[in-house]
């Protein structure tokens, strides 16, 4: 069974294939974040499961007087399709987490509130709960400066300082498993990859520590763009579709204020 996660619920759906363990978090800095590559964009990405189209995901990010708004789209076949919406900050950090949609015909219901230190509200997922209706209420610690890993977290490692060897060190709240765990993120290199979108030289990330593996690979061209990630334990990617001229003209004039 495929578990859904922060690519709307693709990912969260394979964190079922590891049992709950419980990480050892430690106090950490708050991330570098670069706001000028956090803009208000539209953007598709296809989902491959061992390099067959599984599915599609679409994000709309907008800016918000407080920070931004993420919103995600999945369609997964004639079982899966689901919506989430996310809010951030000013420092990227996510406040609400809303998924709703159904799995196999089971509604999904999810609504988090991610402040004063703990994460709080109600979990109805079919993909981490046996495909069942069950409800789980939702009260727990965070550590300081802890990010959570869903949709809006392939945003926030778009702003985040780049150069090779660079290893950045955090604690990351996984929603379907309901844990934290300390995790590092590392700039491993550069390197040259094609997607449906084009060509893209790229900075490559390694992201460990959590319940799976994740590669990233972001442009090196200002703004940064998520051009493909990789979860290779689960043989499951997403790659960019394209580049709309809706999001062109919605950058230019995000950079130009």
């Amino acid at each position: 069974m495929i578990r859904h996660s922060l690519l709307v619920g693709i990912i969260w759906t394979l964190s079922s294939l590891w049992p709950a363990m419980a990480w050892q978090t430690e106090t950490f800095p708050p991330l570098e974040v670069d706001s000028e590559h956090l803009l208000a964009r539209l953007e598709s990405y296809r989902l491959l499961y061992r390099g067959q189209i599984v599915g599609c995901l679409d994000y709309d990010t907008r800016k918000e007087d407080n920070g931004l708004v993420r919103k995600a789209y999945l369609t997964k076949g004639q079982n899966i399709k689901e919506r989430s919406v996310i809010h951030l900050n000013q420092q990227a950090k996510t406040t609400t987490i809303t998924r709703s949609g159904n799995y196999n015909a089971t509604p999904i219901k999810v609504d988090l509130v991610m402040k004063n230190g703990k994460v709080t509200g109600q979990s109805q997922d079919p993909v981490s709960h046996g495909n069942t209706a069950q409800k789980q209420a939702i009260n727990t610690k965070l550590p300081t400066n802890t990010y959570s890993l869903d949709d809006a977290f392939h945003l926030l490692i778009q702003g985040l300082p780049m150069e090779t060897d660079r290893v950045m060190k955090l604690n990351a709240y996984d929603p379907p498993t309901n844990q934290v765990y300390a995790m590092s993120l590392t700039v491993t290199g550069e390197e040259k990859i094609t997607v449906p979108a084009g060509s893209f030289q790229t900075w490559r990330l390694v992201l460990e520590g959590g319940p799976y593996k994740r590669t990233y690979y972001l442009s090196q061209q200002k703004p940064r763009r998520l051009i493909k990630a990789s979860f290779p334990d689960m043989r499951l990617e997403m790659e960019l579709m394209e580049i709309s001229y809706v999001t062109v003209i919605m950058e230019i004039a995000a950079q130009q204020k």
